[in-house]
């Protein structure tokens, strides 16, 4: 499903995708830091999950999920069953 597809109906439900730091469409994914065994800490632009709570669209397409994190329209999203 992509992220056009997101309705009011999908609030409360839980997803898998790549997220954007704000609505610009030239932002990179949100990067997000692990520590590996040695004790560096690396960065890795990955898919998070995370539980729909709040949607607003932007007027250039974009859309900004639970007051924090934007999704662009093209973005893929998994269905993540609980």
């Amino acid at each position: 499903m992509k992220a056009t597809d997101l309705s009011v109906g999908d609030i409360g439900k839980t997803f898998r995708s790549i997220t954007y730091p704000n609505n610009n469409k030239t932002a990179k994914p949100n990067a997000w830091s692990k520590r590996t065994e040695d004790g560096r800490i690396v960065y890795t632009r990955r898919a998070t999950k995370w539980t729909l709570e709040t949607l607003y669209a932007h007027a250039n397409g974009n859309i900004k999920i639970n007051n924090h994190f934007h999704l662009r329209a093209d973005t893929e999203l998994e269905r993540v069953n609980d």
